[in-house]
């Protein structure tokens, strides 16, 4: 049974892993939206 219950704690593990990987893509996704608010700034100013 106690083994069962490592089991479920190698899977929290996983998840937890997972989360350090989603940080890298939210700020490239920032960059990637002031690229988006530069060519509509210049659109305005024409």
């Amino acid at each position: 049974m106690t083994s069962g219950v490592a089991d479920g704690r190698v899977g929290i593990g996983h998840p937890l892993q997972g989360r350090p990987r989603a940080g890298p893509p939210p700020p490239a996704a920032g960059l990637r939206g002031v690229r988006i608010v530069e060519p509509t700034a210049g659109s305005e100013s024409s």
